[in-house]
């Protein structure tokens, strides 16, 4: 089992209608930058605030950088080859594409990524893939994916 002492980064997507920085509640400042197409300060349904990414159909060219939040590059948010894990909770009504990327295959320092195709969510690390069933999330319509890796296995929890 993996057990964590403190969170590298905690993103709770709670900004302010207007936001154009994702702020970073752990305390080490791993913020990020919101594109301008990103809607942020949206009132969830059941409750809360969050972001909306509108939709834009998948592979079309060209790509929307303005449709991203980026967390600049640190070596802190590198998997490597330890143990780590990643946890969100989203709510879709649309089923392709990536969800949260770190890298890409064979970058310095590893990547991870999940991705959503033909809706279901799946996880990678390294070169393994694992797929998930998403569970229901504490707010309604929500689903909550958590993906760890202890040695050399990646299993997503959905």
């Amino acid at each position: 089992m993996l057990t964590v002492a403190a969170a590298l980064a905690n993103w709770q997507l709670n900004e302010a209608a207007g936001a154009r920085t994702m702020v970073d509640s752990s305390g080490n400042a791993l913020n990020g930058t919101i594109g301008t197409h990103v809607q942020t300060g949206i009132a969830l349904s059941g409750g809360g605030t969050g972001y909306r990414f509108p939709y834009i159909r998948p592979n079309t060219p060209p790509a929307d950088p303005e449709h991203l939040v980026v967390v600049p590059h640190n070596t802190r948010l590198n998997p490597g080859s330890g143990n780590f894990a990643v946890e969100f909770r989203m709510r879709t009504t649309h089923s392709f594409g990536n969800i949260i990327q770190k890298g890409q295959a064979g970058s310095k320092g590893g990547y991870f990524k999940f991705q959503q195709p033909s809706g279901k969510v799946s996880a990678c690390s390294g070169a393994r893939w694992a797929a998930a069933r998403p569970r229901p999330g504490r707010r309604s319509g929500s689903t909550t994916a958590t993906g760890t890796r202890s040695g050399a296995s990646a299993r997503p929890r959905a």
